[in-house]
């Protein structure tokens, strides 16, 4: 049951990545928020590392299921397999799948952190 639950968590992560990154291509706002120096250049390439995590991530437990020989099912829906499967294969894919959730969980700490304190605290650090 838990497995099912990391699916669909899985694929609702992977729409609703895909419509945040379709929302911010076609929209005409950009990041208006009074970041300090220091932290602004590597804020946009730490943003958009976020985001390519955050689209591979879902991929890759699909690969990793594939690789693994099973079935994946997510709401009543069987979804393809991207490979056949490989046991040396799934090691590695079991491997990029568990570091890159929890590079994903420390990269989006930290933007959420920036964010907060660039928004709700920045006149404060300003004055």
């Amino acid at each position: 049951m838990a497995l099912q639950w990391h699916k669909a968590f899985g694929l609702l992560s992977l729409l609703a990545t895909a419509a945040a990154t379709i929302g911010f291509i076609y929209s005409k706002r950009r990041l208006s928020a009074p970041f300090r120096f220091r932290t602004f250049w590597f804020r946009t390439p730490i943003s958009v590392l976020l985001y390519v995590l955050l689209i591979l991530q879902p991929l890759s437990g699909w690969l990793l299921a594939s690789l693994q020989g099973k079935l994946t099912t997510i709401f009543g829906l069987n979804l393809p397999a991207f490979a056949t499967p490989s046991e040396l294969l799934s090691k590695y894919a079991l491997t990029y799948h568990v570091l890159a959730a929890g590079l994903i969980l420390i990269i989006g700490a930290w933007n959420l952190g920036l964010t907060w304190g660039a928004y709700a605290l920045g006149g404060l650090r300003r004055g």
